[in-house]
């Protein structure tokens, strides 16, 4: 079954970071100790990423120019449509030249597993 979700009923949050993020979906719903969520960011301005230690994340540029991502040493340019997956723990920052948007998929550690496939044409 498919289910599409309107954009007017995205839940506004505020990050741990003070930024903040139009929450799609989480499970289970209404919690903030949630098994997964999906949530789109406005990226208007660089910044380290809030840490979510009990998670794996999947990040996904969806608008704009490729950001960079410093994650503990190591630096990655991210470019639109390409999934990227990793420790929701570790250190990372963002480097925003322009202003974009991500999709973020968040899952439980040893509970949730997903990914996400881009697919064009």
């Amino acid at each position: 079954m498919r289910k599409v979700l309107s954009s007017s009923l995205y839940v506004r949050k505020s990050w741990k970071n003070g930024q903040g993020t139009q929450e799609i979906m989480v499970w289970p719903p209404g919690t903030e100790d949630f098994d997964w969520r999906m949530s789109i960011a406005d990226l208007k301005e660089s910044g380290a990423f809030s840490h979510f230690p009990d998670y794996h994340r999947i990040l996904v540029l969806i608008e704009g120019d490729a950001i960079g991502l410093d994650q503990s040493g190591n630096h990655t340019e991210l470019p639109l449509l390409t999934p990227l997956a990793f420790d929701g723990g570790i250190n990372t920052y963002a480097h925003v030249a322009a202003p974009g948007r991500d999709f973020n998929l968040m899952m439980r550690k040893g509970k949730v597993s997903g990914r996400i496939t881009i697919g064009i044409g």
